[in-house]
């Protein structure tokens, strides 16, 4: 469960969410792509109050898990590969915690 309980349609809505894909069509392999980490996670919890959660960005899940070296600017992350990153989600007021996949697909 991520969010209050009183946001129960929030967890209902979001349970089947654990991987989530941003796309980027580049003919160049060593043409980098800047993302912008945080925009699917203001959309996906829009149901909920987006102030109640911690949002941190890894590129390990055993960093997500331990909240070690997470990614200083998520807002302008560059990548010239596809890759996964591992979104922590943290309840401010219940103290859920959930980590995610974000699967970055470069073609």
């Amino acid at each position: 469960m991520i969010c209050n309980s009183f946001s129960q349609e929030c967890d209902d809505f979001y349970s089947h969410k654990d991987q989530i894909t941003l796309y980027a069509n580049s003919n160049l392999k060593s043409v980098v792509s800047e993302f912008n980490l945080t925009i699917p996670f203001k959309k996906i919890l829009k149901k909920c109050n987006i102030h109640e959660f911690y949002i941190t960005f890894y590129e390990s899940e055993i960093d997500a898990k331990s909240e070690t070296n997470s990614l200083k600017k998520p807002q302008n992350y560059e990548t010239s590969i596809s890759k996964k990153i591992f979104v922590r989600l943290d309840n401010t007021g219940s103290g859920n915690i959930k980590i995610l996949e974000l699967n970055i697909d470069i073609k």
